[in-house]
């Protein structure tokens, strides 16, 4: 498994900073934006969480932008 210093994450998608943050402990990860405070959904690794928030899988990332949308709303 890769370690968080060894994946590259992308701006967010968001708001395009790239002030971000991985959440979680040995059991679950999250990637955080701290400044637009979107976040993907927990993950078993950090590598998982790395792929979402990269956009590896497309529905993914449209479900992440809903999330933000509503979160947004609030």
């Amino acid at each position: 498994m890769e370690s968080k210093k060894d994946i590259k994450l992308r701006p967010c998608p968001f708001c395009g900073s790239k002030d971000l943050e991985y959440l979680g402990n040995i059991f679950e990860s999250a990637i955080h934006c701290e400044s637009c405070e979107i976040r993907t959904p927990w993950f078993n690794s950090e590598e998982e969480a790395a792929q979402y928030w990269n956009g590896k899988y497309k529905q993914a990332r449209n479900n992440l932008a809903a999330a933000w949308w509503e979160h947004a709303g609030t």
